[in-house]
């Protein structure tokens, strides 16, 4: 009976997502997808293949810069999706420490996006317990330079 209840509830979750389990972070960047306005242009940036497959036998993998972009009148907004239910998020001080939340390139590829005129880059941190905030990279930084704690 268990078995029958497993599958019941397997197969009804891959209809609601769309023929995939989606984690918690993939459901809210797709719900941050559905609530962008038309008059608003985005772009997700896929990710790759082999991003979901650690244990690939690739020699090289792409990172994505960021998750998205937005344009709206005049104005560009890169930005990289977290979601937890923890308390904090883990930050990649280093390149050689992978095993972050928030990845090197990530904060490389906003910073240097965000030198760039009309270009207000960051990050969208949901707490999915508490809230949503947005972060924009400056402040970010600022945060890393003046906290030396690891997350």
């Amino acid at each position: 009976m268990h078995l029958i209840y497993f599958l019941s509830n397997f197969v009804r979750n891959k209809i609601l997502f769309g023929g995939v389990f989606l984690n918690p972070g993939k459901k809210f960047e797709q719900n941050f997808s559905k609530s962008i306005p038309d008059y608003v242009y985005f772009l997700r940036i896929k990710d790759s293949a082999s991003s979901f497959s650690p244990n690939s036998k690739s020699r090289f993998t792409p990172n994505n810069p960021y998750d998205f972009l937005l344009f709206y009148n005049y104005f560009l907004f890169p930005m990289e999706l977290k979601s937890t239910n923890k308390k904090s998020f883990s930050i990649q001080r280093a390149k050689e420490d992978t095993s972050k939340e928030i990845k090197y390139h990530q904060i490389e590829s906003l910073t240097i996006a965000n030198s760039f005129e009309n270009i207000f880059a960051g990050f969208i941190l949901d707490f999915r317990n508490e809230n949503t905030y947005w972060m924009d990279i400056n402040s970010f930084n600022n945060f890393l330079l003046e906290n030396d704690k690891k997350s």
